[in-house]
């Protein structure tokens, strides 16, 4: 529920700050004129981050591989993982050029974001 909060969370947040953001994010042309490299690339990453999650939480809930960890870790783990989805949100609605695809948005006006997270990391959205 918490990742699934976050992802619509950030994905609100960004289309305020930025309309129109998240129909660039998936305009179909935009995904056709990518690079070869980029439409294998794109959807394999998408697939191998949370297909394996998934099946090796399930996996390990079923076969007990690991211990019962204590309330107090299982919270800091929550903790952690909010404050890094938070950063890939703020990203998002940071950068009104955050694209699915690697490309120059001369249509748009691209220009390098250098603001909010982008201070401090290159990539905050993989970063978070």
């Amino acid at each position: 529920m918490l990742i699934l909060a976050a992802g619509i969370g950030g994905r609100v947040w960004a289309e305020q700050r930025h309309p129109g953001l998240t129909a660039e994010r998936q305009n179909v042309e935009t995904v056709r004129n990518a690079k070869t490299w980029d439409k294998v690339l794109a959807p394999l990453m998408a697939v191998s981050i949370g297909f394996p999650m998934v099946i090796v939480a399930g996996l390990d809930h079923r076969y007990h591989w690991s211990p019962e960890f204590p309330l107090w870790l299982i919270v800091i783990g929550y903790i952690l993982i909010s404050f890094g989805y938070a950063f890939a949100a703020w990203a998002l609605a940071e950068n009104r050029f955050f694209s699915s695809v690697v490309r120059i948005q001369t249509d748009r006006g691209h220009v390098v974001c250098d603001s909010g997270p982008y201070r401090f990391v290159r990539h905050p959205g993989y970063a978070g």
